[in-house]
């Protein structure tokens, strides 16, 4: 990862030294973020920032501030919001084993369509401890019941109808739906998605 880092840092710097308002400056910057710290990457930001660059630079910054949110590790942050029937939930009152979190819409295709698998794992491990929670990014509550209903959605399901407005959303800079979120019981964030075998063990631990 180190000598892809190095790859990337080497042509930016020529390209800079060239044209330091090149368009393909962030296009760079995008393939090597993954792999070095968050510090390095916002200082190359703000050495390479134009006018004609900001568009695509504010997009990458959005990424690498959810990163270090959602760092492995980290306590996702206790939150209160309210239910379908206007019942106020509070997050660490719900005492599971293992979390997903979900920030999905009810215009998003993916996921509409990804309830499907959720609900089986659902059905299967939630006796053993899973919880699911689903936070909409709707505004409209009508359409948010109606989908919560058509789409079988059993387990937890919260909105503060404000939209991309929502404080969590804001907080872990979601920009993308469906965004999951893996906690354990300390509600600690783990990395990447877990399968049915993975979240057979933890729910065994």
């Amino acid at each position: 990862m180190v000598q892809q880092w190095n790859y990337v840092r080497r042509r930016l710097d020529r390209i800079w030294r060239i044209n330091p308002k090149s368009e393909i400056l962030p296009d760079l910057l995008t393939r090597g973020y993954r792999v070095v710290s968050s510090k390095e990457i916002i200082n190359y930001t703000n050495r390479i920032k134009t006018p004609g660059t900001l568009k695509k630079l504010d997009c990458l910054l959005i990424e690498v501030r959810q990163r270090e949110m959602l760092k492995p590790g980290l306590i996702f942050a206790n939150f209160s919001m309210k239910g379908p029937n206007d019942s106020m939930i509070s997050f660490y009152s719900l005492n599971s084993k293992l979390t997903l979190i979900e920030f999905w819409g009810t215009d998003c295709f993916a996921c509409r369509s990804g309830h499907v698998s959720l609900r089986k794992k659902y059905d299967r491990f939630h006796h053993k401890g899973l919880e699911i929670v689903s936070i909409s990014t709707d505004k409209n509550k009508e359409e948010w019941i109606k989908s919560i209903a058509t789409d079988k959605m059993d387990w937890v399901n919260v909105s503060d109808l404000k939209g991309w407005n929502n404080e969590l959303v804001k907080k872990y800079f979601i920009y993308y739906e469906p965004t999951y979120i893996w906690l354990d019981k300390d509600y600690r964030i783990i990395s990447g998605g877990l399968n049915d075998e993975k979240i057979e063990k933890f729910l065994n631990e």
